[in-house]
């Protein structure tokens, strides 16, 4: 962080440091959540000011919704789903259980919890490529984690769209999606030691539907 020539201080980095520590750091995400739970709130965040416009795009995007049936039309319109049985299982599942959780609600929500989820495809990629490295196993991967941290940033973006939005402000969306990625996680490193192609062709199906949902 500090420039090498005259040994200042970068000012790009003089409001960054290292995070605290993971017990602390959950203690405050724990009190948060209970809170919000039971819709309570620090004073900071009851006085926030909206301004007329605000307020009027507020209530605009509160009126929006989702098709799960228009959805599912544009799906088959891509044609067949041509995958093993293995994947194609738990992909049919899981996104029934979107459709039926997120039916009739803010449609930022499921996009919330979306694009949540679709960071973890190429941080899984990149931890199991770091892994085959450190044994010896696979070696010629520079280029490809460059793309996956390059996709990894993208969908970040995509995420803070959805949390300006409004999309992660229930605690159950929050609660769900974050879980969801972790197991997301867990199950792709599991698929790519046992295939990387079927790893890969996994998340593209639900980074395809994603696609799909958003119309």
């Amino acid at each position: 962080n500090y420039d090498t020539n005259n040994g200042v201080l970068d000012e790009r980095f003089q409001d960054y440091g290292p995070p605290s520590n993971i017990f602390s750091l959950g203690s405050q995400q724990f009190t948060r959540n209970l809170r919000a739970m039971f819709n309570e709130y620090s004073q900071d965040e009851q006085d926030q000011q909206l301004t007329p416009k605000q307020i009027e795009l507020q209530q605009q995007l509160s009126t929006l919704t989702l098709n799960s049936t228009a959805i599912w039309e544009r799906e088959r319109s891509r044609g067949p789903l041509i995958a093993p049985f293995i994947i194609k299982a738990p992909y049919y599942v899981l996104t029934f259980l979107l459709d039926v959780i997120f039916e009739g609600r803010n449609p930022f929500q499921r996009f919330f919890l979306l694009e949540t989820v679709a960071r973890m495809p190429y941080f899984s990629y990149i931890t199991m490529l770091h892994l085959y490295e450190t044994l010896g196993f696979w070696r010629r991967s520079a280029d490809i984690k460059r793309i996956h941290f390059a996709e990894e940033w993208n969908e970040f973006h995509h995420l803070l769209i959805q949390e300006s939005l409004g999309g992660d402000q229930p605690f159950y969306v929050r609660f769900m999606a974050q879980h969801s990625a972790l197991a997301y996680y867990l199950v792709l490193c599991g698929l790519w030691m046992a295939s990387p192609s079927l790893s890969y062709k996994f998340s593209e199906m639900l980074e395809t539907h994603a696609v799909v949902t958003y119309g």
